[in-house]
């Protein structure tokens, strides 16, 4: 009886432990299958998000592709713009001082001419501070005036020039002494190109503020190339 009973209960133990042994096994069958397909779910999340990403990638790099294009293609118009707008006021620069010298050259045409060397020396003279009244213009200040307009190559000035004239022309009368008249003076001497003495003249003209300027041109027949070279770099027209 006892050992009935007790191949019964272990009968039962085993049928026990197999029971749960399957529930287990089955248990974590589920277990790997959910574990699978979360680890599925996962990597296709993963593999959607990168190509999302590249795509947002590549969507970026195309924007900044396009702007810094269309940034380019608007920085070349203004430049084009500026370039076209440089030009037509180099252009209308040139006319102006074309004209300008034409006009001028006009009004002044028995002063001078072309000479061989293509150079031409000038003279100018000023009065002292003491005649030339309030509206009385240094020479240093027309020497820098001239220098800035790139009028001049080199200047000269001289102190105490006296100019002598005659200030009534009486053919009948012996005493020249009372014709005789005399002016102190400062004279300012130079080299320009004979291109540049129309603005010369105007230049010192206006820097003076008066018409009565005595002003004597007079052209240079021959000069070394080199220093023919260096009066025309010097007196070069601005733009």
């Amino acid at each position: 009886m006892l050992l009935q009973q007790a191949r019964k209960e272990q009968a039962a133990q085993e049928k026990e432990a197999a029971r749960l042994k399957a529930e287990s096994e089955a248990a974590m069958a589920v277990a790997k299958k959910q574990a699978e397909d979360k680890q599925r779910a996962m990597e296709a999340r993963i593999v959607k998000e990168k190509a999302n990403f590249v795509k947002a990638k590549a969507r970026r790099e195309k924007a900044a592709a396009d702007a810094l294009e269309q940034a380019k293609k608007q920085y070349e118009a203004e430049m084009l713009a500026r370039r076209e707008k440089d030009a037509a006021q180099v252009e209308a620069h040139k006319k102006m001082l074309a004209d300008k010298k034409a006009a001028f050259e006009a009004s002044f045409r028995n002063v001078w001419g072309t000479s061989v060397s293509g150079m031409s020396m000038f003279t100018v003279d000023i009065e002292p501070k003491e005649e030339g009244g309030k509206d009385w213009t240094s020479i240093e200040e027309t020497i820098v005036g001239l220098f800035k307009k790139t009028l001049i190559s080199d200047v000269r000035d001289f102190v105490d020039i006296k100019r002598w004239y005659k200030n009534d022309i009486n053919y009948g009368s012996t005493n020249v002494n009372a014709q005789m008249k005399n002016q102190m003076k400062r004279r300012l001497t130079g080299l320009t190109t004979d291109d540049r003495v129309a603005e010369l003249i105007e230049e010192t003209i206006d820097i003076q503020q008066r018409e009565d300027l005595d002003i004597l041109i007079w052209q240079i027949s021959d000069v070394s190339d080199e220093y023919k070279t260096w009066t025309t770099v010097q007196t070069e027209e601005l733009d």
